[in-house]
């Protein structure tokens, strides 16, 4: 959830950002977002299989 939520206000700012100096930010946000996403995801993964070895 807190990804999503990430993501959404980061779209939310590339497009006010992207109107305020006319350009399209749209391929290199996107890239990014991706990236972060997959590191969160690993993040996520590493933490709940230590998690579930500490509570064995």
């Amino acid at each position: 959830m807190p990804v999503a939520l990430g993501i959404l206000r980061a779209t939310v700012a590339l497009i006010a950002f992207s109107n305020l100096l006319s350009m399209n930010f749209t391929i290199p946000v996107l890239v990014w977002m991706g990236v972060y996403t997959a590191i969160y995801a690993i993040y996520y993964g590493i933490t709940v299989r230590r998690f579930m070895t500490a509570i064995r």
